[in-house]
């Protein structure tokens, strides 16, 4: 089995990457769009 050992260089990547995809979690979607979210979706089935 190989083993790899992380260098620095990849460690600072992949902190980099984790920083852009927080950043981008963070903000809101400008609008909700065509679609209905997943919670929508549930609660319209517990309606019916």
């Amino acid at each position: 089995m190989e083993h790899t050992t992380l260098t620095a260089e990849e460690l600072q990547r992949r902190r980099e990457f984790a920083e852009r995809m927080a950043e981008f979690r963070a903000h809101q979607p400008e609008s909700p769009g065509p679609f209905p979210t997943a919670e929508d979706m549930i609660r319209e089935d517990r309606d019916r």
